[in-house]
């Protein structure tokens, strides 16, 4: 599905966004994506790729696992009472009223899933709950189970009973979200990256005058900044007790477990200073100006 097929509904995918509990977007960045003013990036792309291609394998494990046949539905499924509420779901349990989800997941974010088996909300993460949530309002249905294959060998499989009372203030804020799309009024900005996209560049000369809310802000982040520095100081001195340590050795091991390692690496780079020196003219054709605002305090 292309970006601008996904900008005429709201889709289970997006509902843990409007909640603001998904870790990688938010509501102001989906509104400029469903309004057609930005596209979803490269990064997100390549990894909902490779989880559609491994869709049918876990789909399959599932079955295996739980002996149930499951069917695709290939076609959007619609709310019934509001239309711009869609789903495009996995699969289906044959003969029964019960979707799955299927996704991968990095051995390294197993601790974000709970134990197999595990029936709390907060054994997956919170935007794939809204995520299933979304699709039994959508449906009608009764129960949606998960499905994750973490690492390439571990499968844990949740299942959740829809939760009417989630149900019923999930759809008031996606139906919120939506009239801010209808109306083209963004909803309120929350994040570091929200700011950066809504004010690309500041207009020369304008000035703000402080209040006390913003001098205490000031106050907070400069005192906040020094327990950094402070922090990053003493990182950087047990960094270098255990290189010291180390020496010319690569691991520091406790009995059979490794506790660090300084292990030897390359990379390669392009040399500017002597692309500039050799070809100018080419140095100077890639060379790329861009303009960005940097936050400073003083």
């Amino acid at each position: 599905m292309d970006a601008s097929q996904r900008r005429d509904f709201i889709g289970g995918s997006d509902a843990g966004v409007i909640l603001g509990v998904n870790a990688y977007t938010s509501p102001y960045q989906l509104w400029l994506e469903k309004t057609g003013q930005s596209e979803r990036i490269e990064a997100e792309n390549h990894s909902t790729a490779w989880g559609r291609r491994l869709e049918p394998v876990v789909g399959e494990a599932y079955a295996e696992r739980t002996g149930r046949r499951l069917v695709r539905h290939p076609e959007m499924l619609v709310h019934p009472e509001h239309p711009m509420l869609g789903a495009h779901i996995d699969f289906a349990v044959a003969g029964k009223e019960v979707g799955l989800e299927c996704k991968t997941a990095s051995a390294f974010a197993a601790n974000q899933w709970g134990d197999d088996g595990a029936r709390s909300p907060d054994a997956v993460p919170p935007s794939y709950y809204a995520q299933i949530q979304h699709y039994l309002a959508v449906t009608g249905w009764a129960v949606w189970d998960i499905a994750v294959l973490i690492g390439g060998n571990d499968l844990r499989v949740y299942s959740y009973e829809r939760d009417d009372e989630f149900i019923e203030g999930l759809i008031a804020e996606e139906l919120a979200f939506w009239e801010c799309i209808q109306r083209r009024e963004p909803p309120a900005l929350r994040t570091l990256m929200d700011a950066r996209l809504a004010y690309p560049l500041a207009d020369p000369g304008k000035t703000l005058a402080a209040d006390d809310a913003l001098r205490g802000t000031v106050a907070e982040l400069r005192n906040l900044r020094e327990q950094v520095r402070a922090l990053e100081e003493r990182e950087e001195a047990l960094k270098t007790t255990l290189m010291l340590a180390l020496g010319e050795r690569e691991r520091l091991v406790d009995g059979g477990a490794t506790l660090v390692t300084w292990k030897n690496q390359s990379r390669s780079r392009v040399d500017l200073a002597a692309l500039r020196a050799q070809h100018p003219q080419l140095a100077l054709e890639l060379t790329v100006t861009e303009q960005s605002r940097v936050l400073r305090i003083k």
